[in-house]
């Protein structure tokens, strides 16, 4: 089985179904564990890229690697004491990601977004400044966990490219 997630990382969902069959089906239901089509994501991930660009003004969309100050409150000698931080201004978040099907066309809409933008040696260094820590998936199941791991771990180093297209 482990050779069919590791074959299937980017075929589409299909390895998801492999995955999801390890389950019992009354253990899937009770965890909420449903599998999500390609083009429902993918409209998802579009859908959230317009919104950010009609709607809240972000011109790099989904790449936008902008920060925003804030101000909190920090514990300063035992007193609670203001404290202005920089985040950035937006974050993607999956409480539940599952085998990561959303996050990975999400990068994928960002890296596509560099390449045809003529920024593709770009890449790695967006990935690690601006990429990662702004990008967050929470799965609680272990099997999805890893599968995610390994598919999201290959993407970013541009493993599921043909290696001709791939950026050192």
């Amino acid at each position: 089985m482990i050779l069919a997630i590791v074959e299937g990382a980017f075929d589409g969902g299909r390895a998801s179904d492999d995955v999801q069959g390890l389950y019992d089906p009354d253990l899937r239901e009770r965890r909420g564990v449903y599998y999500t089509p390609e083009p429902v994501i993918s409209y998802i991930a579009r859908s959230v890229d317009h919104l950010l660009r009609e709607r809240f003004g972000c011109p790099d969309v989904l790449a936008d690697y902008g920060m925003i100050e804030y101000e909190t409150l920090q514990d300063v000698d035992g007193t609670p004491a203001p404290v202005k931080k920089h985040s950035h201004r937006v974050l993607i978040l999956d409480p539940a990601c599952g085998t990561g099907s959303f996050l990975y066309a999400v990068i994928d809409h960002i890296r596509e977004t560099y390449r045809t933008g003529g920024n593709a040696g770009m890449w790695n260094g967006y990935v690690k400044s601006h990429l990662l820590p702004r990008i967050f998936g929470f799965e609680l199941m272990m099997a999805p966990y890893a599968m995610v791991h390994l598919k999201l771990g290959m993407q970013l180093a541009a493993q599921d490219m043909p290696e001709e297209d791939r950026v050192s």
